[in-house]
């Protein structure tokens, strides 16, 4: 937020408790200078107070500014609110501090394969735009910049509208430009990134019921002049004043100041996720890349693998808790064993929902398979699945494409070629039958497609040759021949030609084929089959090659099953959890003519079972391995032999010195249950808070849509607890806030709460939670931070929060001060100390705005005074030339023309507080500041008597 108070107000501050370092305190405003802004015409010269004369009176040094139409630089337009500028030094880390560079990127890289593990399978949380507010696009210095040259090249005439401009509407920019644009608290804010597009033309709406209650209209001729004023200022703001074309082209603001919803506050998809945390962590996109395929994020059985894994160590870990070991980090003894409960309760209910979740990729439904599978029951590691599985619940379904194009050689067989021909399709496990056209025999192409749905996975597919009959007497067609196909899943029958089995007489010598093609769809849920060699103890105990399928019946439970031909259901089946699954060197595999074309071998190991399993090649021994091993949810990954191959590809080769260079295998096999992850996520939650405060969105500390759904994905995959979470959010809002950067206090009120109402014991789901010790020292700590940046605002509403932007943000500051302060809202001694706390406030920020117009009051008296001093030549009695281009000018504080400007500025003043924070203030402080501004008033009057006398 903006800070600006007065010295003592300063004092307070730096004693406080504060965990910034005084590197960072030594760039704090220490001065309300910089922050105050006025609702009068800014002065044409720059002033110092160089000394005090006698009493009364106040020596000026005034030095011309650049003529009327040269804006500043945006040098002195920094200089002026350098103090809202993000500090050049980092802010300190809540881990450890890391020495090497190498070091520190590795563990960005660890940190983002992490995240990127998040994004790739969520399952906790979903991302929700409800839980965001959407903000506007943000303003910028050089947007300030433009605005101002614009309303200064109207201003002078440079520019012109579209018809005759009359003197009213020239009088209200000229008070919109020096009440807002030239407004040091609005430069200041602006910087601070609270200032948003829309801003600029809402204010300019607030202000035109002042400039029009003094021509005295009508209400529908002030509606009709507020209308045209507005189309005035909107083209004045957009450029679109009769300047040049290049001029015209480089204006990069929207007429109306839309604030479009910038693609960030969107619901992102993966791919846009991904992007979002390179920039958080600083990942380079050929970096992502080989992540991306070396942690094979892309599969989503690879995912779920791995995430069940974590989630039984995680269940491991809570269990081997000794309470003697943490019962000092908790506050109360008896929470060491609710902390276990919490973190067991925690570990079921992900498992709970990571099984409720759609087998398939697609997240279709699961048809007739693993019906009786869906009790949470059944997913313990510590039972055996197959008394709760039987053959009839494998049922799968099965789409297969028959492509039956022509038929040749049937001249072999005698067939008149007038005769008509055709063919029937039949597949096994499915009652309907599909024809072909009827083509004569002398050119039978039928190019015909028949989709049929089966649950057989190794059906036959006949197609059967026809002759239609001629003869009244015969009641069905001839069949000239059949054809059977064997396809499976994995291997389709080619479109080729194949000969047709005929019948008859002269069919032996018959040489007749049909061009025909076979596909069978793989459904998601068969996640590996195909023909291996296998033996058994307890099943396939009979070395043989057989057709296994690994098939997903819920997403912890997996079968492997064998099928025969033309079987709907499996001949054997076992389910493979509480297997360990490995590579093996080669055995002799006696007993089958062909054993020795299976030398790739594996096993699967149980207590009490031992299976052997051989494949033909490499490449299909570690596909089947590496199925089997995200089946089984085992901890130890299989390794395989590497063989040197010297065909290997030059990307290839590539992407393994790459991944030698940046170690990536120790962040793929590392073990996430060892990670300190309570210092990864602050660190993460950190760049991202850095990252979306650099955003060209009014964002004000707010996370977008997608960064919220990754951060909350983390906490619950990782067990980080929710409580340091909100700890570490608000440690970094409060460190932001001192440096000047603008944090929404509805956030700050929105963590403060979540934290209070943890340390109290209370969930959001109504139970009682384990509180850390650390967790309550840290929570005290920044409550007194807190509170003292939360006063200290409110005694600089006017600096802080200039015209009331943003939106609700003094409301939201009160608010907060009175959950900070009150702590026990059922005493009267409470609330009258917040009263009493609120009224001191608001009289600092009455003094501290009458020590601005009071300096206004003496530059505006001096100016005139030098002005009156050019028309009387030959006069210096009212001034002393100084140093080139410096006039020395002594003000009298109590002459008549002080007293009424600084009436004039009190007035302007409790106006703006009026027309922007009255309803606030009205409604909490009983108008404390505008009582205080009158009795101001009354002490200048009083002033203005005495001199009078």
């Amino acid at each position: 937020m903006i800070d600006s108070s007065s010295s003592d107000d300063d004092d307070k501050l730096e004693e406080a408790p504060s965990s910034t370092s005084s590197a960072e305190r030594a760039q704090m405003p220490t001065s309300p200078s910089h922050f105050l802004g006025f609702l009068t015409p800014q002065p044409s010269f720059d002033t110092q107070s160089i000394h005090s004369g006698r009493s009364g009176y106040e020596t000026y040094a005034l030095t011309p500014r650049s003529p009327r139409g040269t804006s500043p630089s945006t040098d002195s337009f920094k200089r002026l609110s350098g103090a809202f500028l993000l500090p050049s030094q980092p802010y300190p880390d809540s881990g450890p501090t890391i020495d090497s560079e190498e070091e520190e990127r590795r563990s960005l890289l660890q940190l983002f394969v992490l995240v990127a593990r998040c994004i790739a399978y969520p399952f906790a949380t979903k991302q929700n735009a409800d839980k965001v507010p959407i903000h506007g696009v943000r303003a910028t210095v050089e947007t300030l910049q433009q605005q101002r040259e614009r309303f200064e090249a109207f201003l002078e005439g440079r520019t012109r509208l579209g018809g005759s401009v009359d003197v009213a509407v020239q009088e209200a920019m000229r008070i919109y430009y020096e009440t807002v644009l030239t407004n040091q608290d609005v430069a200041g804010l602006i910087q601070a990134g609270g200032w948003k597009m829309d801003d600029f033309s809402g204010v300019f709406s607030a202000l035109l019921p002042r400039m029009l209650a003094n021509l005295e209209l009508d209400k529908e001729t002030q509606s009709r002049v507020t209308t045209v004023w507005l189309q005035r200022f909107h083209a004045i703001s957009r450029g679109d004043t009769g300047l040049s074309r290049q001029d015209a082209s480089s204006s990069s603001i929207h007429s109306s100041f839309s604030s479009l919803t910038p693609s960030a506050e969107m619901l992102l998809t993966a791919e846009q996720l991904y992007e979002v945390f390179q920039g958080v962590l600083g990942v380079k996109r050929f970096e992502h890349q080989i992540l991306f395929n070396q942690c094979q994020l892309g599969n989503k059985d690879e995912q779920a693998s791995l995430l069940r894994r974590e989630l039984h160590c995680r269940e491991e870990v809570a269990e081997t808790i000794l309470p003697t070991s943490v019962e000092h980090l908790f506050v109360n003894r008896q929470m060491v064993t609710m902390h276990v409960r919490e973190e067991q309760a925690e570990v079921k209910r992900l498992l709970h929902v990571l099984d409720s979740m759609p087998v398939t990729t697609k997240m279709g439904t699961l048809g007739t398979l693993g019906r009786g599978l869906r009790s949470p029951r059944v997913l313990s590691r510590h039972r055996d699945l197959d008394n709760y599985t039987s053959k009839s619940d494998i049922v799968m379904p099965f789409n297969v494409e028959v492509l039956v194009m022509e038929v040749r050689g049937l001249k072999s067989l005698g067939l008149s070629m007038k005769k008509i021909v055709y063919a029937v399709m039949k597949v096994d496990g499915c009652h309907e039958k599909m024809m072909t056209n009827k083509m004569e025999a002398e050119d039978p192409v039928w190019e015909t497609q028949g989709d049929f749905a089966t649950t057989v996975p190794r059906p036959h597919v006949r197609i059967e040759l026809f002759a239609e009959s001629s003869g009244f007497l015969e009641l069905e067609d001839k069949r000239l021949g059949k054809l059977t196909l064997l396809p499976t899943s994995v291997h389709p029958v080619p479109l080729n030609w194949y000969s047709v089995e005929c019948q008859g007489h002269g069919g032996k010598n018959a040489l007749v084929e049909i061009r025909a093609l076979v596909k069978i769809d793989r459904p998601d849920v068969l996640k590996k089959c195909g023909f291996v060699y296998v033996k058994g103890t307890n099943c396939w105990r009979k070395l043989k090659s057989r057709y296994l399928m690994l098939v997903q019946m819920t997403a912890f439970s997996f079968a492997l099953c064998s099928y025969e031909e033309r079987q709907s259901t499996p001949k054997t089946m076992i389910v493979v959890e509480g297997y360990t699954v490995d590579y093996c060197e080669p055995q002799y595999l006696g007993g089958s003519e062909d054993g020795n074309k299976y030398s790739y071998q594996f096993v699967a190991e149980k207590e009490g079972d031992h299976i052997l399993f051989g494949c033909q090649d490499e490449r299909e021994r570690e596909s089947w391995v590496m199925a089997l091993y995200r089946a089984t949810g085992q901890q130890h990954k299989p390794e395989p032999v590497l063989r040197q191959s010297s065909g290997q590809s030059g990307s290839h080769r590539h992407t393994e010195s790459v991944v030698q260079r940046i170690g990536l295998d120790d962040f793929l096999q590392a073990n996430v249950s060892k990670f300190d992850h309570k210092t990864l996520f602050a660190k993460l939650q950190k760049m991202t808070l850095n990252y979306r405060l650099n955003e060209g969105t009014t964002n004000l500390g707010w996370f977008s849509p997608g960064q919220t759904f990754v951060l909350e994905e983390y906490c619950s995959r990782y067990g980080v607890r929710p409580a340091f979470r909100y700890l570490c959010l608000l440690q970094e809002q409060l460190n932001r806030a001192k440096c000047g950067t603008m944090i929404d206090p509805g956030l700050m009120h929105y963590c403060y709460t979540y934290i209070e109402s943890h340390l109290r014991g209370l969930k959001p789901d109504g139970h009682i939670g384990s509180v850390l010790q650390k967790e309550k020292e840290w929570f005290e700590g920044l409550q007194e931070e807190l509170q003292t940046v939360a006063l200290k605002n409110l005694r600089n509403f006017r600096a802080c929060f200039p015209f009331g932007r943003p939106e609700n943000a003094l409301q939201s500051t009160l608010a907060l001060v009175e959950k900070v302060v009150v702590t026990d809202t059922s005493s009267h001694a409470m609330l009258a100390d917040l009263r009493e706390e609120v009224r001191s406030c608001m009289k600092t920020a009455a003094l501290t705005c009458y020590n601005s117009i009071s300096a206004q009051a003496a530059h505006k008296l001096a100016e005139w005074m030098v002005q009156e001093r050019n028309h009387r030549a030959g006069s210096e009695e009212d001034g002393v030339e100084g140093e080139e281009g410096v006039v020395q000018v002594n003000v009298d504080m109590q002459s008549v023309d002080y007293v009424v400007i600084m009436a004039q500025l009190g007035i302007e003043v409790c106006q703006e507080i009026d027309d922007f924070h009255g309803k606030v203030l009205s409604c909490t402080c009983t108008c404390t500041v505008t009582a205080s501004f009158i009795v101001v008033i009354l002490t200048f009057a009083s002033g203005f008597q005495t001199v009078q006398g």
